[in-house]
């Protein structure tokens, strides 16, 4: 995750600013991408410790937040990479599903699950951009 990042100013001029489609999650590893695409190296030191909570302004990992646009980007990322991805994605995609159900079940985190049930709809269709359901289901936890 790009939670924390040194970035050379020519390098955000010649791969663009973070994409917005996003809203959260995956602008980071698109933006990677874009980095790699203009054959510059992406490095991460092992040897640097940053203190993240992670997922923290998504309400968690099986929140509804996280857990909405962490299914429905992994639709966008594919669509714009689908030749690098392949069909591989597809299992995996399929696995990754399962395992967030059964663990937004085992939490009984019902929101997490409604969110990641309307994330891989929304990204079938390739929605983009933020979804206002689900920081409203955010804003009444509060």
């Amino acid at each position: 995750p790009l939670a924390a990042a040194l970035i050379d100013a020519d390098v955000i001029e010649e791969a663009g600013m973070f994409p917005e489609n996003y809203f959260l999650y995956f602008e980071d590893v698109e933006f990677s991408q874009e980095v790699k695409n203009l054959n510059r190296d992406v490095y991460t030191d092992l040897a640097t410790t940053v203190l993240h909570k992670g997922s923290s302004s998504g309400g968690g990992e099986t929140g509804p937040i996280f857990s909405y646009y962490i299914f429905r980007n992994y639709f966008l990322f594919k669509k714009k990479y689908s030749e690098r991805i392949g069909l591989g994605f597809y299992p995996y995609y399929f696995i990754l599903f399962l395992y967030g159900v059964i663990r937004r079940l085992i939490k009984k985190e019902l929101n997490g699950l409604i969110g990641q049930f309307r994330g891989f709809l929304d990204g079938i269709k390739l929605e983009s951009g933020k979804e206002e359901w689900i920081h409203d289901q955010a804003t009444e936890k509060d």
